[in-house]
Parts: structure tokens; C-alpha cells; sequence
């Protein structure tokens, strides 16, 4: 968990280098954490040690982080659902908030767009982020 506080200091770090507003970066920082805790959480169990690439490209208007591990896929329905969903909750009462499937939901509205793929056993994540 250390290594994903690194990551996202160094996105930020990263970012400071484009017009990203503070707002932009913020969602895209939730997302890349939330991303990074969902592969060490469900796609390798929390097993210690295991291997994750995270690539950071700028471009003129654009950020775009790339996630890959070799854990578990994300399920089709999974990813299906939290695509049309949409993040609706009491934020008055937190005591209501699901149980399950916030994370995805929750960096698929990071991003401008998110892609997601499995090649050879490596788990691919992309998000983009235009400013």
C-alpha cells in the first residue's frame, strides 16, 4: 500500500507539468488509487510483491495513466455494470452506502474514458483524462 501513496505523489508530481486544474487531478488521482487498491485487493488477493506497472503519458490536452498487473481479470458484468450505473447514495448517511462495486463506478467517473483488456494474462487498464 506504501507503493500506491508513491504512485500518486508522483502523478501529481507528474501532472504538475500540464494545465490539469486541482479538480481534474483530484478525480484522476481517486481513480488511479482506487484502480491500484481494486488489483492488490481482488486481482492478487493481497499477496505482497506482486508485480504492477503503472505508465504515466502528457500529451497537448490529455493525461493517460496505464495500469497493468497479471491477477485476476475484472469480470465482463462487473465492469458491464459499473458502466451504467451510477454513483447515487445519501451522502448524509453513510451508513447506507453499498456494500460492493463503488470502486469501479468510482474510476470509471475519473476518467473522460477507460478502457480495459486482457492480452497473454496481463490485465490492462487505461484511463484518460482530457483537459
Amino acid at each position: 500500500m506504501a507503493n500506491v501513496a508513491l504512485v500518486a505523489m508522483s502523478l501529481r508530481s507528474i501532472c504538475s507539468l500540464v494545465a490539469l486544474s486541482p479538480e481534474e487531478l483530484d478525480e484522476l488521482e481517486i481513480g488511479v488509487v482506487e484502480a491500484l487498491n481494486n488489483v492488490i485487493k481482488h486481482g492478487y488477493d493481497n499477496t505482497p510483491g506482486l508485480p504492477v506497472t503503472t505508465a504515466v503519458t502528457l500529451e497537448d490536452h490529455q493525461v493517460t495513466v496505464q495500469i497493468s498487473d497479471r491477477g485476476k481479470r475484472i469480470p465482463a458484468e462487473l465492469l458491464d455494470r459499473a458502466r451504467t450505473s451510477c454513483l447515487d447514495m445519501d451522502t448524509d448517511d453513510l451508513t447506507k452506502l453499498p456494500e460492493g462495486g463503488m470502486g469501479l463506478r468510482l474510476i470509471i467517473s475519473s476518467a473522460n474514458s477507460l478502457e480495459y483488456h486482457v492480452d497473454d494474462g496481463i490485465n490492462t487498464l487505461i484511463l484518460e483524462k482530457i483537459f
